[in-house]
């Protein structure tokens, strides 16, 4: 009887209820509460200012490596674009660059093979961002296969353009996933 009786008296009660009331705690409304000018419905949409760009073979030595857009990279033309080389970024702001470069070593070169990452400044003379260097190979292949990555981040204004230049050209291996080049904005 007294196991009735609890049932009864929990059918009986009034289940408690959960609202969540907009403004109870700024900041974490529920998104789709918010009118649609709000900031967290807007950053939802917002699309991140970001490129990834594979190497492009070139038939020459070329002095500013060359790049294409890939299925899998973003490229976000609205707030970077692509030229000859290099990006250049439409909004000021704090910007993760970086790039991997993988190169053929041979023993028979001893100068070390060398990875550098420029602000393009038309009006002065280039300013080195970021260097990685790797020495040569005592491998007796054709090709010791090797890479060299960098990245770091920078505070770059609006129209700055950056680019990647290495040593000697001819010695990049453009396969698959091998030589790519990015910045995203923070």
């Amino acid at each position: 009887m007294a196991r009735a009786s609890f049932t009864q008296r929990l059918s009986n009660k009034e289940q408690p209820k959960f609202e969540m009331q907009r403004g109870e705690f700024p900041g974490h409304e529920h998104p789709h509460l918010m009118h649609k000018n709000e900031t967290s419905v807007t950053a939802e949409k917002r699309q991140p200012i970001a490129a990834h760009l594979a190497g492009q073979r070139s038939s020459k030595p070329v002095s500013v490596l060359e790049w294409k857009t890939t299925m899998y990279g973003p490229m976000n033309n609205k707030s970077i674009s692509y030229q000859d080389g290099k990006l250049k970024v439409k909004e000021a702001g704090l910007y993760y660059i970086y790039s991997q470069v993988s190169f053929c070593t041979k023993a028979a070169t001893s100068a070390p093979f060398t990875l550098y990452i420029y602000l393009y400044l038309p009006m002065e003379e280039d300013r080195l961002l970021m260097r990685g260097l790797d020495t040569y190979s005592t491998s007796t292949s054709s090709c010791n296969l090797q890479s060299i990555r960098e990245g770091g981040v920078f505070k770059l204004r609006e129209g700055d353009m950056v680019f990647v230049n290495v040593t000697d050209s001819t010695r990049v291996n453009y396969n698959h996933g091998s030589t790519y080049f990015g910045i995203f904005k923070l």
